[in-house]
């Protein structure tokens, strides 16, 4: 990736730049040994790509499209490999709430020895990485520098989809708390360029959106360990892990929407309006440092 990257950071556009930091993410990920963590790294990786891929305007548009499809479809070889670490984190999470004393968990039909460990889950590894250190990082030094204030009219963009989710979902409906979860991820790794404009307001608004992709996640990882144990004809102790589980989704949800309302309570435009603000500081920043 070294004949990828610019010798100067500050000449390159944040978009361009976060498209470059995909390319060698995907590298080292590939690189990890453990076959579980391979998998996890390449998976966070993918997302981040789709999430900046989306923002691309202009000649490149449909190569970014058929690019962030492809990514999509090659991450998804590898998403059952993920329902093992969902279930168990699931578990820990309802240990202290309501979670029975002793309980364990049925067995799945993963391999026994964890994700990404077999020879078709290695190829769809490599394949993943492939796409997203070559193909990212050809488009990201192939394409014409996005406009400032195009790249704030797509982070807008972005944002009032994942507001607007936000504020449709039914609190008991998990495919729309799902759904939602997938706006807020998309709108967190696009924020990443904003937060250069003002690092520690933006470093504290990533953290606030990592919060609530977690609450969002967790109340996912619940509804994987459902869907196990009802397959399973469960007893009379796994009947009560599921309903600890729908008990537990019901205080995530909560906290989750009440937390999207705080972070997503602008207007799109007042939203746009204030990026663009802190963007213009920035730059007469820098311009004052050169001089």
């Amino acid at each position: 990736m070294d004949n990828l990257s610019p010798a100067s950071p500050r000449d390159i556009d944040p978009l361009t730049r976060q498209l470059l930091e995909v390319a060698a993410e995907a590298s080292a990920g590939l690189a990890e040994t453990d076959p579980v963590t391979r998998v996890h790294a390449l998976r966070k990786t993918a997302k981040r790509a789709r999430s900046l891929l989306r923002l691309i305007e202009g000649p490149a548009r449909d190569e970014a499209a058929t690019l962030r499809r492809q990514i999509s479809e090659a991450a998804r070889a590898l998403a059952g490999a993920r329902d093992g670490v969902a279930m168990a984190d699931a578990l820990a999470d309802l240990a202290g709430h309501g979670l029975p004393a002793g309980f364990i968990l049925p067995p799945s039909p993963a391999p026994e020895d964890g994700a990404g460990s077999t020879p078709a889950e290695a190829d769809a590894a490599a394949a993943l990485a492939a796409l997203m250190e070559h193909g990212v990082g050809r488009l990201a030094t192939g394409q014409a520098a996005p406009a400032r204030g195009a790249l704030i009219r797509g982070l807008a963009r972005f944002y009032a989809r994942a507001r607007r989710a936000g504020r449709a979902v039914d609190p008991h409906d998990a495919e729309a708390l799902h759904g939602l979860r997938k706006e807020v991820v998309i709108h967190r790794y696009q924020m990443e360029m904003a937060a250069e404009w003002w690092p520690r307001l933006g470093g504290f608004w990533l953290g606030e959106l990592q919060r609530l992709r977690e609450q969002l996640g967790r109340h996912h990882d619940l509804v994987v360990l459902q869907a196990h144990l009802a397959d399973d004809d469960p007893d009379e102790t796994a009947v009560a892990v599921i309903e600890a589980a729908y008990r537990r989704q019901g205080d995530l949800a909560r906290k989750a929407l009440r937390q999207h309302r705080r972070l997503f309570a602008e207007t799109p435009r007042a939203f746009r309006r204030r990026l663009r603000t802190y963007a213009r500081a920035e730059r007469t920043y820098q311009a004052d440092e050169e001089e």
